[in-house]
């Protein structure tokens, strides 16, 4: 058995008590207070015209969305591409060496695995990968002396 606690000690816990209720009230309220200021001033995609998204768009296509502008897509896998040059260096390849080097490299895949999903021979993929690695040393290093 617990002694009963004294006077003192229920006027202590009586005080707490009323003070973590005024303490989540007033968070409570805070809380309510920013949302309803956040509510006012955020707008969702949503909700804006189509000129306001090109607007946008067009204003930040170079640095803040530009992750919108490089991914690619491959075998259902969404590829990003964080280096700006990496990114048209790509883009300029044709589409059947972008998808093997993307293949290669991001999706982790060897010739015999990329060659079973494309339907092609082992060594037609080995010959476009090669290609495809002296197009993108020219693009990034430029031509040869």
């Amino acid at each position: 058995m617990t002694p009963a606690p004294s006077m003192q000690q229920q006027e202590v816990l009586q005080r707490f008590d009323s003070f973590l209720k005024v303490v989540f009230r007033n968070e409570k309220i805070n809380f309510y207070v920013s949302e309803k200021r956040r509510s006012k001033r955020e707008i969702f995609f949503c909700e804006l015209d189509d000129w306001q998204v090109e607007a946008y768009a067009d204003k930040y296509a170079e640095n803040e969305f530009r992750f919108l502008f490089d991914r690619f897509e491959i075998m259902n896998t969404t590829v990003t591409i964080h280096d700006g040059r990496l990114y048209e260096a790509l883009m300029q390849l044709n589409g059947l060496q972008r998808d093997i080097i993307l293949m290669t490299f991001w999706l982790g895949m060897n010739d015999r695995e990329i060659s079973e999903v494309l339907g092609c021979k082992t060594r037609k993929i080995n010959y476009i990968k090669n290609s495809a690695y002296k197009n993108l040393a020219e693009i990034l290093e430029g031509p040869k002396k």
